[in-house]
């Protein structure tokens, strides 16, 4: 492997990252701003389009911090394995998200998982990034390059 291929996979890893991030932080808020999906969302409590773009930001900067270990090992897993199968980052993506939730919080009301909604947004949020972080550097994955 060129060094030159070893940084473009660094790259794109790191690029697929943050987009995955912020996919799954726009998942989550779109489920919890749903009125009565998650979140106890009274009907008429309109968010303004700022409050939602900073919400979606800053869960997607949270989502990150928890899922960044597991996230790192699924990646190197995924290089050495040569998993370039949709299937498979979906199923990382799932993965990585619930091994994040489970990391000890300081305050364990910040992330509930005491209810089905809860687990289904958290789940399609770890697909949704697991299958951003595909379309950017999943397809390609692998130390050896395509033949």
């Amino acid at each position: 492997m060129s060094l030159a291929r070893l940084i473009g996979r660094v790259l794109l890893a790191a690029i697929g990252f943050l987009f995955a991030c912020l996919a799954a932080g726009f998942v989550m808020m779109a489920a919890i701003g749903h009125p009565g999906l998650i979140a106890d969302v009274p009907a008429d409590t309109p968010l303004q389009p700022i409050n939602q773009a900073s919400a979606v930001i800053l869960t997607s900067m949270i989502t990150a911090r928890m899922a960044f270990l597991p996230a790192m090992i699924a990646i190197v897993l995924g290089e050495i394995l040569s998993a370039r199968s949709v299937v498979a980052h979906l199923a990382a993506g799932m993965v990585v998200i619930v091994a994040g939730l489970s990391v000890p919080w300081p305050d364990p009301t910040t992330v509930p998982l005491d209810t089905p909604q809860a687990w289904t947004m958290t789940l399609a949020a770890g697909a949704v990034a697991g299958f951003v972080y595909w379309i950017i550097a999943g397809r390609g994955a692998g130390i050896a390059p395509r033949r």
